[in-house]
């Protein structure tokens, strides 16, 4: 008989592996079910995003005064928003099949709070990027006026 959907445990057992072989962790269980994350790796998630998220954080601070990066720093950011939605995604997916508080909760908080802090980050990131063109810009118009020193002038 082929099943049509995987169950609770396929899928915990599945996510377990995964994690498990990516974190070299001993996977932990839970009344005969496998959790998505041993309970001694919960913070994992939130800790990794949290500090590739800092990391960003720190270079948007760095680079966009001074107008570099663009590319990367836009790209990483909707990388981060994406990574974000699919913790959240994933978290809610477990909590929705009826996993066990330790296999969704980290992914679900998380993720929850990547998409809260991320959200807004990368629009304003857009906007800062506009305004340092436009500012440049501007400085370029002036610097070529005439009486101030234009190139036509010298």
């Amino acid at each position: 008989m082929q099943r049509s959907r995987w169950s609770c445990r396929d899928i915990c057992i599945t996510l377990s592996g995964i994690v498990a072989g990516l974190l070299s962790a001993r996977i932990a269980y839970a009344d005969g079910i496998v959790l998505a994350l041993p309970v001694s790796w919960a913070w994992a998630p939130g800790t990794l995003l949290g500090v590739v998220a800092g990391t960003w954080g720190s270079l948007v601070g760095v680079l966009v005064p001074r107008g570099r990066g663009r590319g990367p720093i836009m790209w990483s950011g909707v990388t981060l928003l994406a990574a974000s939605a699919l913790m959240l995604g994933l978290g809610l997916g477990l909590l929705s099949i009826g996993c066990e508080y330790a296999a969704w909760y980290p992914w679900t908080l998380s993720g929850g709070i990547g998409i809260f802090v991320m959200f807004p980050l990368v629009p304003m990131t857009t906007v800062f990027y506009r305004q340092i063109e436009a500012r440049r810009l501007q400085a370029m118009d002036l610097a070529n006026l005439p009486g101030h020193g234009s190139v036509d002038e010298r």
